[in-house]
């Protein structure tokens, strides 16, 4: 490596030490240059923040663990590619994903700290899940996703162009997810106002629940229904 850059360390706020928590970010250039960020973000996470991948939709209520992130269906398909494999900072197509439905492209800072963001009421989509050409299910712009199927959280294979998210495959290994078999988890396959698990590294597990718009109201989502059953990954 060529060299670091000093890390962006923002100054002491008024709140607590013990209500805030660095968020270490790391950028390695192709020149070979590291840049290393901190960025506060509130202590907000469970004891166990992987603790929604134990929830059963089928027996459990979705309102015990926190509200729902509203998840919109893509209205077009993300070509899978190595920025789609790889988490790096273009974000061009994930962006665009966003912007078809109305959803803010999210600067780098709040990649990860997005979700504390004020909640607007009524609710409206949160995240954009999205398909590949061949009509595969990927991810989320920002989040690694599962859906449930025969008793088990299934996430798409890695076949599929999603990126291989950290938390993803902890939860691998630790058996809590299993990869889908390839063609499974399709456009079709998904069901407006269905449960999806979502997964990153710093925000953990969360819920999220399936909006499928029509074409004419794309930009548009209802509230979710039920009684609760919202990234980097």
């Amino acid at each position: 490596m060529q060299g670091t850059q000093p890390s962006a360390i923002s100054a002491p706020t008024s709140k607590s030490r013990f209500e805030l928590a660095p968020q270490i970010r790391l950028i390695l250039a192709e020149s070979g240059v590291l840049t290393a960020t901190a960025n506060q973000i509130p202590l907000t996470l469970k004891s166990d923040p992987t603790s929604a991948s134990f929830f059963k939709p089928d027996t459990d209520y979705p309102s015990l663990y926190g509200s729902p992130i509203l998840i919109i269906l893509d209205s077009e398909p993300t070509p899978s590619s190595r920025f789609t494999r790889t988490k790096t900072t273009n974000r061009a197509v994930y962006d665009a994903a966003r912007a078809r439905h109305g959803i803010a492209s999210l600067p780098p800072a709040q990649l990860e700290t997005f979700s504390y963001l004020p909640k607007p009421d009524p609710p409206v989509p949160g995240d954009v899940l999205l398909y590949n050409p061949q009509g595969n299910i990927t991810e989320t712009s920002v989040y690694n996703v599962a859906f449930y199927r025969a008793n088990r959280w299934l996430t798409p294979p890695e076949s599929s162009g999603c990126l291989p998210g950290v938390l993803r495959r902890w939860l691998l290994e630790q058996g809590r997810i299993a990869e889908a078999a390839d063609g499974l988890l399709t456009r079709e396959s998904i069901i407006d106002g269905e449960c999806v698990l979502l997964m990153n590294g710093v925000r953990g597990c969360q819920l999220g629940r399936i909006v499928i718009a029509q074409p004419e109201d794309a930009r548009q989502a209802p509230e979710p229904e039920g009684g609760g059953a919202q990234d980097a990954r």
